[in-house]
């Protein structure tokens, strides 16, 4: 890891690394603060600060006394379904705004009409979005 890097982001990539490849897998028990201080030879509140993070980002939860848990995995979307971004956002408890970039209206072309099962030349509207949670941009958003 860089020498930039945080202590704390470097526990967090080992549990992040070791949930990713099945060392530990939804509902299993980590390592204690104590063993991951160890392990990755940094301190107790080190460790302590990674763990709570990824409590904090829904990757795990700590139950007190009786350690943390790789949390449940998130159902995978269908197409069906569309997931707010903002209520995720706000869900985390954390603030959320998004900025319109561009709104217009086109004519569809061939290739585009083609995929939307239109008219050629039909007029459609095409959007930019740009989502952000903690007035951090996280997504750009095209329609």
């Amino acid at each position: 890891m860089q020498a930039s890097t945080h202590r704390y982001q470097q526990v967090k990539l080992f549990l992040i690394k070791g949930i990713g490849n099945g060392t530990w897998k939804s509902g299993d028990q980590l390592p204690s603060e104590n063993q991951l201080a160890d392990s990755c030879q940094v301190s107790r509140m080190t460790a302590r600060k990674a763990l709570q993070e990824l409590a904090k980002q829904g990757v795990l939860v700590t139950i007190k006394g009786k350690g943390s848990f790789v949390t449940q995995e998130k159902q995978q979307f269908s197409m069906l379904q569309i997931n707010s971004i903002a209520a995720e956002v706000k869900q985390q408890g954390l603030s959320y705004h998004c900025e319109l970039l561009a709104l217009e209206k086109q004519k569809a072309g061939e290739d585009l009409a083609h995929k939307m099962n239109i008219k050629q030349q039909q007029d459609i509207f095409y959007s930019e979005l740009l989502h952000f949670k903690q007035d951090k941009p996280i997504q750009l958003e095209q329609r």
